[in-house]
């Protein structure tokens, strides 16, 4: 199956006595960037895609930045399996229960992608580390989580590059 891991956009700062942590929105140049991400991400990924996002404000907006370039036939829901202080289990277990939906994009937070993604690529001791607005693709073993194979990743950087 493949599968697309996205990290939520630049989100305002943890701590801020406004913004609790679970509440806190994407900024006006976090938007910014991942509009342009999602514009480049649109050029490569075949639709519809499945998008599946942590209920948290900044994972969910970046969401449905996504969607809005994506295929309109695309779709989002909401799983707690993505939250921050989720574990690599239920996010494989996630994956395994939306693999008969086609394509699939998951949208979440770091360190639990990152922790996940070092997981099912066999990566011992070294933590693979998702940028905000990056994305990888995984070609996700259904069967054999644990043996997964990275086909790509973009930072976000690169992305902005692409969207022009």
């Amino acid at each position: 199956m493949k599968l697309y891991i996205v990290r939520h956009a630049i989100a305002e700062e943890r701590g801020k006595k406004n913004y609790p942590n679970d509440d806190r929105p994407l900024t006006k140049p976090g938007i910014r960037k991942m509009q342009k991400n999602a514009e480049a991400i649109a050029k490569f990924v075949d639709s519809p895609v499945s998008i599946i996002s942590s209920p948290l404000k900044r994972a969910y907006h970046t969401s449905e930045i996504l969607l809005s370039k994506l295929n309109k036939s695309s779709t989002i829901t909401r799983s707690d399996s993505l939250l921050p202080e989720t574990t690599v289990e239920n996010i494989k277990q996630l994956c395994t229960n939306h693999s008969t939906t086609g394509i699939t994009m998951i949208v979440g937070h770091e360190p639990a992608l990152g922790k996940f993604i070092s997981a099912i690529l066999r990566h011992k001791g070294e933590l693979f580390s998702l940028k905000k607005g990056s994305i990888c693709l995984i070609e996700f073993n259904i069967q054999q989580p644990n043996n997964s194979e990275l086909l790509l990743y973009i930072p976000p950087k690169v992305l902005r590059k692409y969207a022009r």
